[in-house]
């Protein structure tokens, strides 16, 4: 179902997921993340609060990363970055919408057939 990817493709989807994470290169969720990408795990005692490590979770969760928890921590699931790659990185076609519908096209600005008759607003002053 899913092919092995080369070492160069999982480097290019580590670094598509970095920089859609939109975290500064200095900041702990940024080393965080690139730890998670290289490892495959991380325990949630490197954030030493853990409501810092949950804000990651939902960070991950955001970008669509699939992963699970572990005992004191994290890891990704099995066939991820193939995952987020075909998803996320590998264009689709737009699907070709056909409708089944008459086209009807508008009378305005277009000679009304019914031009001499009385209309409702004329037939209350008569």
């Amino acid at each position: 179902m899913f092919e092995i990817m080369t070492p160069s493709q999982e480097l290019e989807v580590d670094a598509h997921i970095l920089a859609a994470s939109n975290l500064r290169n200095t900041s702990i969720g940024y080393k965080a993340l690139a730890s998670v990408l290289k490892h495959g795990n991380l325990l949630c005692i490197a954030f030493c609060d853990y409501e810092v490590f949950v804000n990651f979770t939902r960070m991950l969760w955001h970008l669509k990363v699939d992963f699970e928890f572990v005992p004191f921590g994290l890891q990704l699931k099995e066939n991820t970055k193939q995952c987020y790659r075909d998803a996320r990185m590998i264009p689709k076609a737009a699907p070709v919408v056909t409708y089944n519908y008459e086209k009807k096209y508008s009378r305005i600005g277009k000679d009304d057939p019914e031009e001499g008759k009385i209309e409702w607003n004329e037939k209350r002053f008569e």
